[in-house]
C-alpha cells in the first residue's frame, strides 16, 4: 500500500499530475479542488494516497488531507461507485457540502453530481447515513466504518426497501432494529420489516 507521496510535481492537469519520485515519475489521480491548490510545474507536493489494485490496472489515487482520502474510500465502498465516481464526486462536492447532504438527505443535491442517477444517490443516503454525526464533522467519514460490507443480507434488504418507496434512513433503520442476523437471507429480512412498519416519508 502506498499511503503517501512527496516529490517534485512534473506534470499537471486539472485531475492528473505526474509526481517524481527517486527517478520515477508516477501518475496520480486528484479531485479538481486538489488540481487547483497544488501550485505550478516544478514545486514539490505532498500528498496522502491509494492504490487501486485491479488484473489489468494500478490506479494511484492522490488527495491534501487524510479526510479526503477516508471520505473516498468510503464512497468506494458502495456498490456501483468506483474510483472514477467516487473522485467525481469529491471534485463536484466539498467534504462539508457532503456531509450536509447526506445527513439532511437531500437526494436533489447528489444528483446534481455528474455521474450521480438516483439509484445512486439513495445508496449514498443508505450506507453513508449518520456516519457524518456519529464519528464527528473533522474525522469525515471513516472508510473502515461502513455498515455491510457487500453480500451482506442487511444491506441488500435496506436497498430493497428504498426500491419499495421507503426514505433511506428509513430502510437503514428499520434493519438496524432487528440487530444481528447471520442465518437471514435478505427476503426474510425484508418480510420481517414489512410486517410491522410501512413505508414513512
Amino acid at each position: 500500500m502506498i499511503s503517501h507521496l512527496r516529490g517534485k510535481m512534473i506534470e499537471k492537469s486539472p485531475t492528473r499530475i505526474v509526481i517524481e519520485v527517486g527517478g520515477l515519475g508516477l501518475s496520480v489521480e486528484v479531485p479538481l479542488s486538489a488540481g487547483h491548490q497544488l501550485g505550478a510545474v516544478g514545486g514539490e507536493v505532498h500528498l496522502h494516497t491509494w492504490l487501486q489494485v485491479r488484473e489489468d490496472d494500478l490506479r494511484l489515487y492522490g488527495f491534501l488531507t487524510q479526510k479526503e482520502r477516508s471520505a473516498f474510500t468510503a464512497l468506494m465502498g458502495i456498490r456501483g461507485v468506483g474510483g472514477r465516481l467516487a473522485l467525481n464526486i469529491l471534485s463536484h462536492m466539498e467534504i462539508d457540502d457532503l456531509t450536509r447532504a447526506v445527513e439532511s438527505g437531500d437526494l436533489q443535491t447528489l444528483q446534481a453530481v455528474p455521474g450521480v442517477g438516483k439509484k445512486t444517490a439513495q445508496r449514498l443516503l443508505l450506507e453513508l447515513g449518520g456516519y457524518f454525526s456519529k464519528h464527528g464533522a473533522e474525522g469525515g467519514i471513516d472508510g473502515h466504518r461502513l455498515p455491510w460490507m457487500p453480500g451482506d443480507a442487511r444491506r441488500d434488504a435496506a436497498e430493497a426497501l428504498v426500491q419499495l418507496g421507503y426514505p433511506p434512513a428509513h430502510a437503514r433503520e428499520a434493519i438496524e432494529r432487528l440487530g444481528e442476523v447471520p442465518d437471514r437471507t435478505a427476503d426474510e429480512l425484508i418480510r420481517t420489516v414489512l410486517s410491522g412498519i410501512g413505508p414513512t416519508s
